[in-house]
């Protein structure tokens, strides 16, 4: 609330006050608990990697890591911008997957099981890591956001391997975003 009493609302002084709020005030909490989820899981033993929750939680709290640690590495337009969202929104989504999973039984529909059921979050999330780390190398590259410049990609074959990791991943996450629809 203090952004909107210091500076007058729409002007760039505004806008500053809440990126460097996003890029200092809201990650450390998260960080704090991802590293507490992790820790916990690393001190559970062999047992809690049997339960079904658990695979989805570790492979969301290592996108949601991923995506703030990307978050912190924007510096201008580039494609590290939707790094850090693919990251961070896709962590969030793989836990409402877990969740609905769960779910199922409460609203009278049958209980999802199976290797597919097993399998679907690892292809959502592999899909995820894989496009937001070719994201963030593109954005490491220079790659401007929501352009694609022709002449950057004839510079250097790095552009298209990064551009090809791109599209593996992202046909991954789709596949995994099917794979729940049918489940």
């Amino acid at each position: 609330p203090a952004i909107f009493v210091l500076q007058p609302v729409g002007s760039p002084e505004f806008r500053h006050a809440f990126t460097m709020l996003m890029a200092c005030g809201v990650w450390p909490a998260a960080a704090l608990l991802a590293a507490f989820l992790l820790l916990k899981l690393a001190r559970a033993g062999r047992a809690v990697w049997a339960v079904a929750d658990t695979v989805p939680l570790f492979l969301s709290t290592l996108l949601f890591v991923l995506g703030c640690v990307l978050g912190t590495a924007i510096r201008g337009e580039s494609t590290m911008v939707p790094a850090h969202y693919h990251g961070t929104v896709g962590a969030v989504t793989l836990a409402y997957m877990a969740l609905g999973y769960r779910l199922l039984p409460a609203f009278g529909l049958g209980v999802a099981a199976g290797r597919l059921v097993r399998w679907q979050p690892v292809v959502y999330a592999t899909g995820l890591l894989l496009l937001a780390a070719a994201l963030a190398w593109s954005g490491w590259l220079g790659m401007p956001r929501k352009t694609l410049p022709l002449e950057m990609t004839a510079q250097s074959p790095a552009y298209l391997a990064a551009m090809g990791l791109g599209g593996l991943g992202g046909l991954l996450a789709i596949v995994g975003a099917a794979l729940f629809v049918f489940n």
